[in-house]
């Protein structure tokens, strides 16, 4: 699976908003459960923009996988 986001648009949102931290959180849907471990593709691609982020002082604090029921945090996990 390849994971798509734009490093570029996020991190002029990040800008336009004055933001000094981003979370990234992707919502799974119903009755989904949520995986053990975070892809590599996925955590490459959240790796690439905290990577450009910082380098403007903003912080990537974490990257959380959520369901209805659980959530798994790449930062807690080790991940990130």
């Amino acid at each position: 699976r390849e994971w798509s986001i734009a490093p570029k648009a996020i991190i002029e949102s990040a800008i336009e908003r004055n933001a000094k931290s981003i979370i990234f959180v992707r919502t799974l849907s119903p009755n989904a459960k949520v995986p053990k471990r975070v892809e590599q593709g996925e955590l490459a691609a959240v790796k690439a923009v905290a990577t450009a982020a910082n380098t403007l002082d903003i912080v990537v604090h974490d990257y959380i996988i959520s369901s209805d029921e659980e959530h798994l945090s790449a930062r807690e996990k080790g991940f990130l």
